[in-house]
């Protein structure tokens, strides 16, 4: 689907429109409401990513004794 929207987006070569200063306050909004989720959900969830990456890892650990 992410292939044929940038077909679709590719294939005009003017566009006869413009964006106003709203869109672009409303957009930096989205990337920042974006950005703050992602890092309240990396913060939330932290423990669980840690300690699913230390059982992964301690599996190939090879043990000294």
């Amino acid at each position: 689907m992410f292939f044929y929207v940038v077909i679709f987006l590719l294939c005009f070569n003017e566009a006869y429109a413009y964006i106003d200063p709203g869109s672009g306050s409303y957009f930096f909004q989205i990337i920042l409401a974006s950005l703050i989720g992602v890092a309240f959900s990396l913060k939330f969830f932290w423990l669980k990513i840690v300690r699913i990456f230390k059982s992964l890892f301690s599996i190939f650990r090879v043990n000294k004794d």
